[in-house]
This record gives C-alpha cells, sequence and structure tokens, in this order.
C-alpha cells in the first residue's frame, strides 16, 4: 500500500475515534502504550488548533480515567502518556470560530457557505460533523481489499447505500486523498454505492453526485 495512502487511512481512524470517544471509553485496544502514544500525538496536533470542542473533551477525559484504571506491566508508562494528554486538553484554548468544522462542512458538502456562518449554527453541526468523519473511516475499511466483494456486497452495501452521511464521506475523502479512488476495488465498491443509493438520498444528492462522477472520470 502507498505510504501517502496507508498514512492517511490510520490517521483517520484515530481522529474518528478521537471526535467520538463513547466508541473507545471501555475498548482495550487503545489502551496500549502504542495506541495511546498515536493518540496524544494526534490529539497534540489538534490542541494546537484548539479544534477539540467541550463536548469531545469530556468524553475524552472519560477515556482516559478508564485507560488510568488498567493495572499491568505497563501501568506506570501508561499514566505518565495519560497525564500528558490531559494536560494538553487542559491548556488548549477552544478555537472561537470553530475553523476545524467549518473548513470539514466545506468540503463534506462542497458549499463555502459554512466560512462566514455563525458561530452558533456551527455549533449545532459539530456532532454531524464528527459522525461524518466516523463514517469515513467505515467506508475506508470496507472498500479495502481486505473485505471479499462477497462479503462487502451481503454485509455492506445496504447499509451504505440508505445512510445520507455517505456522500458527505465521499466528498472528504476525494478531497483528501483522491489517490484512493485509482485503486480499481475502492473506485468500484464506490460506483456500486452510488448506483444503489436510497431513492430519496440520491434525489437529495443528484447533482452532488454528477460533480462526484465526474470528478472520479478525472481521477481514473
Amino acid at each position: 500500500m502507498n505510504e501517502e495512502v496507508k498514512k492517511y487511512k490510520d490517521d483517520k481512524h484515530i481522529i474518528a475515534v478521537m471526535l467520538n470517544p463513547f466508541l473507545i471509553q471501555n475498548d482495550s485496544r487503545f489502551f496500549g502504550i502504542d495506541a495511546l502514544n498515536i493518540f496524544k500525538d494526534m490529539i497534540d496536533e489538534f490542541t494546537q488548533h484548539g479544534a477539540i470542542v467541550s463536548g469531545v473533551k469530556e468524553g475524552l477525559f472519560k477515556f482516559l480515567s478508564n485507560a488510568r484504571e488498567v493495572n499491568d506491566s505497563d501501568r506506570e508508562k501508561r499514566i505518565e502518556i495519560i497525564n500528558d494528554i490531559i494536560t494538553l486538553l487542559n491548556r488548549q484554548i477552544e478555537n472561537p470560530y470553530l475553523d476545524f468544522y467549518r473548513l470539514e462542512l466545506v468540503k463534506r458538502k462542497r458549499n463555502l457557505k459554512y466560512l462566514t456562518q455563525s458561530n452558533e449554527d456551527i455549533y449545532k453541526l459539530v456532532s454531524y460533523v464528527n459522525g461524518s468523519i466516523g463514517y469515513d473511516s467505515y467506508i475506508l475499511r470496507v472498500f479495502s481489499n481486505e473485505i471479499s466483494d462477497e462479503n462487502f456486497i451481503q454485509e455492506d452495501l445496504l447499509e451504505l447505500s440508505r445512510n445520507p452521511f455517505y456522500i458527505d464521506s465521499i466528498n472528504a475523502i476525494l478531497n483528501d486523498c483522491p489517490m484512493l479512488f485509482t485503486d480499481l476495488t475502492f473506485y468500484n465498491r464506490n460506483m456500486l454505492v452510488l448506483n444503489s443509493l436510497d431513492e430519496d438520498i440520491y434525489a437529495d444528492n443528484k447533482k452532488m453526485i454528477k460533480k462526484i462522477v465526474k470528478q472520479l472520470k478525472k481521477i481514473k
């Protein structure tokens, strides 16, 4: 796998669970030293830009509290990393203009209006954006060659074709890592979903879907 693509997938997964910490609050896979260090690096980057909002921060504190209770040979090192993360979270000054969320909305909706909307309006969409970012990670997983075509069709196609997050996630992935669509499996599965979309989702996004297909033709 191309290193750029691998890094994008790995980073996207960490960001997804960081912004939706309820997914990992009791998940021991994320209590390991390596996982916590990667987590700390990503949180460091986000806090430098004031991008972790209060609701997400509260969930992260709960996750860290659960991680602190793990008692094994790595306990001392784990607590050290946890304390570093808590310091990062506590010293962050939240970005008053919610720049991270504005930019995510622009690329997911392909609409510049979010750059000038009120903070109040953007705050109302924070949970939606976090959920949409989480869905990016799901798409990246099920569009990989690790999932067989048969399993994809049987287990994932219906969910993807009925989920309103799908179009936003594809817009974001196209913006961030268009190289992914040069992979035949990734490209074909996306086209299969677009051709299988729920009627209401298709009707609401008809113009957007045309833009996506047009852009994909240039990439492919």
